[in-house]
């Protein structure tokens, strides 16, 4: 039959034909018959085999075979042997298809109405919640660095007597300067090197708990809002948290929360997580996030802590931390690329002052990375005070006093830098050159005392490799 036949071609033949077309589909409608031509698609055989394997007397296979022959299925080509015609094999493959199509057809229908009637069972009842808060009520403390706020907040509820002083200083997150090239933008702050980040987590895991944690690339970075497949992966984390929160009951520190920063999740309700960020220093309530609400820039990172079985050496753990507080703050192996790091960016940050261009300059960045320094020089004056209090009757004592007083003069400066350029004004503020002036003079000095700082710090590990304990 020609493929190209229209309906009206159809309908003519089955007019002209019925009783023909009638008496073809009676000359399969028997099993036997059926059976005859599958063993024939295979091959062509012979009576004898054909008696063999289909339970029929002589005269029935004879009659059926005459029948199938008339119609011109099958065809006897010598004494004894039959074969499938061309016709035959393709009006067997068209029943053949037309069957599955109708049977896969009647299948889906049965499987549709299966699914309507499992959900709307389903409807009829209230729908489940799930919920869970971990026990130990961790609480977000104040601070301008969200890592240490964060692991501090936890920290603290796990029942480790450090705080935030101590998180910034030995993880060393603190003595970081780290400034965008040819720009001051917040995210500064996060942007630092892989080698930055062991860093700072073998410092943070000085106290006695080690990290595990979770990361994976976003595949559309830089996007305000999830889509495609990152819901996905924001989907799989959120089940991971979830298991973690199930499984352990210790809250969880995770990259995005509301900005591009961390917060802490205290536990979850159906797809949100329960929360504690930086809203609780501003007095606003710490409302859930849903999982695809983060805002996590390019990654997807959580980490949360569990107990390390590891001997504790006080002495040795606050030597590792003034060496790694050197490094970092003289940028060693610290920044990405597109940024200067350590007392390099200070000449960074002058250079994007001396190129004030009112259209292009980042005044919140400007005023945010001076609050956050600001505070970063605070934790390291109060930190390395406290280190010289414990070791005042060693030689290094007065070196880490000393550097502490020195750090105390950078914040100072720092100060004076938000009298210039105002964080909680910023957009208030009209930069003048004066301030411009102003401001580069004071990150001049900044350095300069700054310097003098890790010089002081250098010194103190001298002493320190220069006794026997």
């Amino acid at each position: 039959m020609n493929n190209n036949q229209n309906d009206n071609d159809i309908l003519r033949i089955l007019s002209e034909s019925l009783e023909g077309l009638s008496n073809l589909l009676k000359s399969i409608a028997d099993i036997k018959r059926l059976e005859i031509l599958k063993i024939l698609m295979k091959k062509q055989t012979t009576f004898s085999f054909l008696l063999e394997k289909i339970d029929l007397k002589k005269t029935s296979l004879a009659h059926h075979l005459s029948s199938l022959i008339d119609h011109g299925l099958i065809d006897r080509f010598e004494r004894g042997q039959y074969q499938i015609t061309e016709d035959g094999r393709n009006f067997i493959k068209s029943i053949v298809i037309t069957y599955q199509r109708s049977k896969l057809k009647r299948q889906l229908e049965q499987d549709f109405f299966k699914e309507q009637f499992r959900l709307e069972r389903l409807s009829e009842r209230p729908p489940k919640k799930t919920e869970r808060v971990v026990s130990c009520n961790p609480i977000y403390q104040a601070g301008w660095n969200s890592y240490i706020s964060s692991v501090s907040g936890i920290l603290t509820a796990l029942g480790v007597k450090y705080n935030y002083i101590h998180v910034g200083g030995r993880s060393g997150y603190s003595f970081i300067t780290n400034i965008p090239k040819g720009n001051t933008s917040f995210l500064a702050e996060s942007m630092i090197s892989d080698n930055a980040w062991e860093e700072i987590q073998k410092g943070t895991e000085s106290f006695g708990w080690k990290i595990q944690d979770y990361k994976k690339k976003m595949i559309y970075p830089r996007t305000i809002n999830l889509r495609g497949e990152d819901i996905k992966l924001a989907k799989e984390m959120f089940d991971n948290i979830k298991e973690v929160i199930n499984s352990k009951d210790t809250p969880v520190i995770l990259w995005g929360l509301r900005v591009p920063t961390y917060g802490i999740i205290r536990g979850y309700k159906d797809d949100y997580y329960l929360v504690s960020t930086y809203y609780r220093m501003d007095g606003r309530e710490d409302t859930p996030i849903k999982f695809d609400q983060i805002q996590a820039l390019n990654k997807f990172h959580f980490f949360y802590f569990i107990k390390s079985e590891s001997d504790i050496d006080e002495n040795l753990i606050d030597k590792n931390s003034i060496i790694r507080a050197i490094n970092l703050a003289k940028g060693i192996n610290v920044g990405l690329e597109e940024y200067e790091t350590g007392l390099k960016a200070y000449d960074e940050w002058v250079k994007i002052l001396e190129n004030y261009d009112s259209v292009t300059f980042d005044t919140f960045g400007n005023s945010f990375l001076g609050r956050f320094y600001h505070d970063a020089k605070g934790v390291i004056t109060e930190y390395l005070e406290r280190m010289a209090m414990i070791y005042s009757n060693y030689p290094q004592g007065i070196p880490l006093e000393n550097a502490s007083i020195q750090y105390r003069k950078v914040k100072s400066l720092y100060e004076r830098f938000l009298v210039v350029f105002p964080y909680f004004k910023y957009n208030e503020k009209q930069i003048t050159k004066k301030d411009l002036e102003e401001g580069i003079k004071i990150l001049i000095n900044i350095q300069k005392e700054e310097s003098i700082g890790i010089t002081l710090l250098e010194d103190a590990i001298e002493k320190w490799n220069s006794i026997n304990y």
